[in-house]
């Protein structure tokens, strides 16, 4: 019995599905034949939808690939970032020396592997095509791929010590490799040849794995990086980083402790190179790789989310004036027997056929919206490379067709449920039991409340942008091109030698028409901040390790201040034979003397006891980005101090980018086989240092845009259907003397009915979320009133202008006609 029951339960279940699947093919074909007879309505709804999802496709591939997928580091929660930390009044992260990390390393029982690496001393060198090619390269020590736990694709890692095997291995990114050998698959054991010699080729990286920056492509051991170059093994010398991987069952919190008393212990051990560092600071690498860049994803996923919100609401209100439209098909259909059930069933079928051919067309174009977005963003997005519309965002896509169908679909369907479907005689007579008039003013009241809140988010990032983009420099960027170049170690081992070979080339470069100077530094502004030096006034009672006064040392040209346009306050920096004396900016004079005038003929101390003797002060110079205030700076001799890494700036009265090839030209003539890291004129790099704050500004703003764009279009939909429902009323009113524009205003200020709360709800609601943009703003306070004034008068206008062509057209009804009627 149970048996029988069982098998008449699958029939009836069989049955029902048969008959539900029959009917839902009825309700599409129904659908598609309401759409050719009305291909205006379909195509309105359907480009409105694609847009909305695409554009929240594409925004989740971006957020999928950059917040939510797994980075290519196996069990990557245990993988951290680590600093020793110093603690006092200007405490901070400190970097790291190789002698410290390898006392970390042995006296940590938390950690399972710790590598320190470096990425800024230069990339190998390896023959190119025409000209050479500097690859970008990560210089590591023993334990960097194993913190990081990524096997190779080919081949190995390097090995776990440099002194068990041949140091002069290297391992290639996925896409050198690609690039340079084709994809070879027997490249390991082969040789790469650089300028400074050849190297076995040990392994080939998975692709997506670039750590620790996107630019990546080489990985070697620090061991063949010369002392002469960078006294690396001196503890002193702080400029490399960590990462570790945290032993298995161990928290990153009990890590941290243990490690500051590895510091602590350190720094009683060593007082003079490590007092003052007595803590240490634990990060998970994916906070650290994608933590700047958080807060926006997540506001631009949020801005375009209520882009499709908006989406919803037009359809909805689109398919509220068809069903009034409709009111005698389905006065008709219900006088033969269909219930307002059946009929709201139809309704809703015909929303989720909306729902997913819309979705469809969104995801066709949410492809080419990511290749935008990645092309737009470059550098600016971690794991950009990771990008793409797979099936985990087809499925997004394909949830969020069915969510926004059911959206935009139940308020039509649960009103034509609710109420029942119309009597054929009032559908005759147009009086089809109420338009929805209320709930479509209520929906374009919601769509303004939201457009507004994402002007004002967008209008207050593109004014912080602004004023990002003015503030001034310091130094005169028009006219200058940058040639970014590190020595090769190779050829020019010394330091008179590398010296020499940049004289050298200066003469050269001041030799090409049209070039008014040149100079050096160590780095260019926007692109770095030189050497940390510690500094006191001589007579100063010595700091308490972490108080100690910090500044950055840049190695200058002696023309460097002449080129680059940087005014000289006070003094005059040494232009003869180089001594030791520095050149100081304005905050430091303000900060150890109280002025430019006082700190000229004093001295400082340096790095050790003798006092150094200023020589001039000079203005602030943006060395960082546009928001950060400037810092103490202390320009030094390069004869006195020098580095194999130059950037070179030249100076000319037209456009820099005519001296690129000059410069090529100048550089292959004094060495072939020198390569230039970048050339890029000081505009490109002074926008670079802005570039991820516009991006985000830009794209909400564009977002933001599109969100006033479908509001504007609900406030016509709306007025235009007010207006085709009132043609007559609009027409008796003209015959009995109603003057065209008392109809005109009439129609504006019930097309500003709904619009004028909705502005007053969306400015209240953009300054209860302001907090969440204080953080991305720069000079720009989060409730500013020009801003919300503007979103506010714009949103009002472009309700206006919405409603003057239905206005219009309401004033050129026939009196005549319309009376006829009556």
């Amino acid at each position: 019995a149970r048996a029988v029951r069982r098998e008449r339960s699958r029939g009836a279940w069989g049955a029902s599905l048969g008959r539900w699947t029959a009917e839902g093919a009825r309700d599409a074909r129904l659908a598609l034949r309401q759409w050719r007879r009305n291909p205006g309505f379909a195509l309105t709804a359907l480009v409105t939808l694609a847009l909305g999802i695409g554009g929240t496709t594409a925004v989740f591939s971006v957020v999928d690939a950059v917040l939510l997928r797994p980075l290519p580091f196996p069990d990557e929660a245990r993988v951290v970032r680590i600093w020793p930390v110093a603690e006092g009044a200007r405490g901070g992260r400190r970097g790291w020396s190789i002698p410290d990390l390898e006392d970390w390393r042995t006296r940590s029982s938390s950690l399972v592997a710790l590598g320190g690496f470096i990425s800024t001393l230069g990339g190998m060198v390896v023959p190119g095509a025409v000209t050479p090619e500097e690859v970008p390269t990560a210089y590591v020590t023993a334990g960097f791929f194993e913190a990081l736990g990524t096997a190779a694709a080919l081949g190995r890692t390097l090995p776990a010590s440099a002194q068990d095997d041949d140091p002069r291995v290297v391992v290639l990114s996925h896409g050198f490799w690609r690039r340079r050998f084709g994809a070879d698959p027997s490249v390991v054991g082969s040789t790469l040849d650089t300028e400074g010699g050849p190297f076995r080729i040990v392994g080939v990286m998975p692709p997506g794995f670039a750590f620790p920056s996107p630019e990546t492509e080489l990985w070697t051991f620090l061991t063949n990086v010369a002392q002469a170059s960078v006294p690396w093994r001196r503890r002193e010398v702080r400029a490399f980083e960590a990462v570790g991987r945290v032993r298995p069952g161990e928290e990153p919190a009990a890590a941290a402790a243990e490690l500051t008393g590895v510091a602590r212990s350190l720094a009683r051990d060593l007082p003079d190179t490590n007092g003052g560092m007595t803590a240490a600071e634990l990060l998970p690498v994916r906070e650290t790789l994608v933590g700047e860049v958080r807060r926006p994803l997540l506001l631009v996923a949020g801005a375009v989310a209520l882009v499709l919100l908006i989406a919803c609401v037009n359809v909805a209100n689109l398919l509220l004036a068809r069903s009034t439209a409709r009111a005698r098909e389905l006065a008709l259909r219900a006088a033969l027997g269909a219930g307002g059930g059946r009929l709201a069933r139809q309704l809703l079928a015909e929303s989720l056929l909306l729902g997913g051919v819309g979705g469809a067309l969104g995801a066709l174009l949410s492809a080419g919206m990511v290749r935008s977005l990645v092309a737009a963003a470059g550098e600016l997005i971690p794991q950009a490379s990771a990008v793409a519309v797979d099936a985990r965002v087809l499925a997004f896509a394909a949830g969020a067709s069915l969510l926004t169908g059911l959206l935009f679909g139940l308020l039509p369907a649960a009103r034509l449920a609710r109420k029942g479907a119309p009597r054929l005689h009032a559908a005759e007579r147009g009086m089809a039991g109420g338009d929805g008039g209320r709930l479509r003013e209520a929906l374009v009241f919601g769509e303004v409340a939201l457009a507004v809140v994402l002007l004002v988010g967008g209008g207050l990032l593109m004014r912080s942008f602004a004023e990002l983009r003015a503030v001034d420099p310091g130094f005169e960027p028009d006219g200058l091109l940058v040639a970014d170049v590190v020595v090769s170690g190779a050829r020019y081992s010394s330091a008179a030698e590398y010296l020499g070979f940049r004289d050298q080339l200066l003469e050269r470069v001041r030799a090409i028409p049209g070039v008014t100077g040149a100079s050096t530094a160590k780095e260019f502004p926007t692109r770095g901040m030189g050497e940390g030096l510690v500094w006191s006034r001589p007579g100063d009672p010595p700091p308490r390790p972490g108080d100690e006064r910090r500044a950055s040392g840049l190695n200058i040209h002696r023309d460097f201040f002449t080129v680059m346009g940087i005014p000289v306050l006070r003094g005059s920096p040494p232009q003869e034979a180089p001594e030791l004396s520095l050149v100081i900016n304005e905050r430091l004079a303000r900060e150890a003397f109280g002025s430019a005038e006082a700190a000229v003929g004093a001295s400082l101390e340096v790095g050790g006891p003798a006092p150094v003797p200023i020589r001039a002060v000079v203005g602030d110079v943006l060395h960082d980005d546009p928001a950060s205030p400037p810092q103490a700076m202390i320009y030094i001799d390069d004869r006195i101090n020098a580095r194999r890494v130059f950037a070179f700036v030249i100076r000319t009265d037209g456009d820099p980018l005519a001296l690129v090839e000059p410069f090529r030209e100048a550089m292959a003539e004094l060495d072939p086989l020198q390569a230039i890291r970048s050339l890029y004129p000081a505009r490109s790099a002074l926008a670079g240092a802005v570039a991820q704050p516009g991006f985000f500004a830009l794209l909400l703003s564009l977002f933001a845009g599109g969100a006033m764009v479908l509001a504007a279009v609900g406030i016509y939909g709306v007025i235009a259907y007010s207006v085709r429902r009132r043609t007559r009323e609009i027409g008796v009113r003209l015959a009995l003397g109603a003057d065209r524009g008392h109809v005109r205003a009439m129609v504006v200020r019930e097309a500003l009915r709904p619009v004028a709360p909705g502005v007053i709800l969306g400015l209240a609601g953009a300054a209860a979320l302001s907090s969440l943009l204080s953080s991305l703003l720069f000079e720009v306070r989060p409730l500013d009133p020009l801003t919300y004034g503007g979103v506010g008068a714009a949103v009002l206008l472009v309700a206006v202008l919405a409603a003057w062509a239905p206005a219009r057209e309401a004033t050129r009804v026939d009196p005549m006609a319309a009376m006829r009627v009556e």
